[in-house]
C-alpha cells in the first residue's frame, strides 16, 4: 500500500474504530530497532486499561473526569452481603473530588464511617445482629418513642399494650405505678405486698378462702395505738399494786375494729382499766364502766368506732395460765 496522509485515507464500511480495526504498532526493546506489526483495537484497548496506570509521569493520580457520565459496566458482577466480601465489600465516592474508595457499608463497619443520616425505604433486616450505641431516644412515625438516661428507660405513648401468650415478668426491687389500674389483676405465685405505710382502698373486698391480722404484743405496756394491728395483746406486771388502769388509745379510724385481751399476772390485785384518749362507751351489762379484770386470769376486749364513738364489750374470766 501506498504511504498516505491520515487526512487522504478514506473510510471503508462503518466509520470509527470498532473492534476489527487494525494499528501498525513499533515493537521492540527501548531504543530500537523496531518491527512495525498490526495490533487489534481490542489488543490496544487491553494494554491501555489492564491496568489502568494509577499516575502519570508526574506521579500525579490520574482522575476519570469529565462532564460526561461514567459507566463501570461488568456482566459478571458480584451483589455484596453481610458477609461477601469479607472486609470493605461496598465501593463509595467521596462526594468532594470523585474519589473511589472501599468502605464498610452498614453490616461491615469500620471505624470512623460517618453515613450521615439514611432513609429507608424497606425494612432493615440485621440477620439476628445486635444494634449497639443507639442515642437517648428512639422516635416512632407513629407517635411515642422509647428514651434512656443512666439510670431509667422510658416508653412514652397514650396507650402501652404489653401482650404474651405465657407470662410478663417484672424483676425488680419494686413497680411503681403513678395511674389507675382498670381490669382484674391476678397474682399468682407469690404474694401482694402493699407498703405497710399505705393504704388498699376498694369499695369492696371479697375474700374467698380467709383473711387475718397479724397480733401486735404491747408487752406490758397501756399504750394502744390501733394503727399496729386490728388484734394486740398485753399483760399487767405480776407485783402489781394499783386497782386502777389507764390505758390510753390512739389513732383508731372510722370503722375500725379492736380485739384486745390483757392477761392479769397478779395474784393479789384485780384490777379495773379505764380507757382515755378516746372515751369508750360500755354498754349496761357493764353498768357503763369497762369490767374488772380478776387476778390471774385475762378479758378480751373488742372495740369498734362508728360515727367518731368508740363502743366496747368484753368477755371476762379467761384462764390463760
Amino acid at each position: 500500500m501506498a504511504n498516505k496522509k491520515i487526512s487522504q485515507l478514506s473510510a471503508v464500511g462503518e466509520a470509527g474504530v470498532t473492534k476489527d480495526c487494525l494499528f501498525p504498532v513499533a515493537s521492540g526493546e527501548a531504543g530500537g530497532p523496531y518491527t512495525t506489526l498490526k495490533s487489534t483495537a481490542l489488543q490496544v484497548a487491553e494494554y491501555i486499561l489492564n491496568p489502568i496506570p494509577a499516575v502519570d509521569s508526574a506521579s500525579s493520580p490520574l482522575p476519570i473526569s469529565g462532564t460526561n457520565t461514567v459507566y463501570l459496566n461488568n456482566s459478571s458482577y458480584t451483589d455484596s452481603s453481610a458477609g461477601a466480601p469479607a472486609t470493605h465489600g461496598y465501593l463509595m465516592v467521596r462526594k468532594s473530588d470523585g474519589l473511589l474508595t472501599t468502605g464498610s457499608g452498614i453490616a461491615s463497619p469500620v471505624g470512623g464511617d460517618d453515613l450521615g443520616d439514611h432513609n429507608a425505604i424497606t425494612r432493615l433486616n440485621m440477620q439476628s445482629n445486635n444494634i449497639e450505641n443507639i442515642g437517648n431516644n428512639m422516635m416512632f412515625s407513629g407517635g411515642g418513642n422509647i428514651g434512656i438516661t443512666p439510670t431509667t428507660l422510658s416508653i412514652y405513648k397514650p396507650n402501652i399494650a404489653l401482650e404474651a401468650t405465657s407470662e410478663i415478668k417484672l424483676n425488680g426491687t419494686g413497680v411503681q405505678v403513678n395511674c389507675p389500674l382498670a381490669g382484674e389483676i391476678e397474682v399468682t405465685g407469690g404474694d401482694l405486698i402493699v407498703d405497710p405505710t399505705k393504704k388498699i382502698i376498694t369499695d369492696e373486698i371479697e375474700v374467698q378462702s380467709v383473711s387475718y391480722h397479724t397480733p401486735h404484743n404491747n408487752s406490758s405496756s397501756y399504750a394502744i395505738n390501733w394503727a399496729n394491728s386490728n388484734i394486740q395483746y398485753t399483760q399487767i406486771p405480776a407485783g402489781n399494786t394499783s386497782t386502777g388502769l389507764a390505758f390510753t388509745f390512739s389513732n383508731s379510724t372510722e370503722g375500725q375494729t379492736l380485739t384486745l385481751y390483757v392477761k392479769n399476772l397478779s395474784s393479789s390485785r384485780c384490777a379495773t382499766p379505764t380507757f382515755y384518749g378516746q372515751g369508750v362507751e360500755w354498754g349496761g351489762d357493764f353498768s357503763g364502766i369497762a369490767p374488772y379484770i380478776s387476778t390471774r386470769k385475762t378479758t378480751l376486749y373488742n372495740f369498734v368506732k362508728i360515727n367518731s364513738v368508740i363502743f366496747g364489750s368484753a368477755v371476762t374470766g379467761y384462764d390463760l395460765f
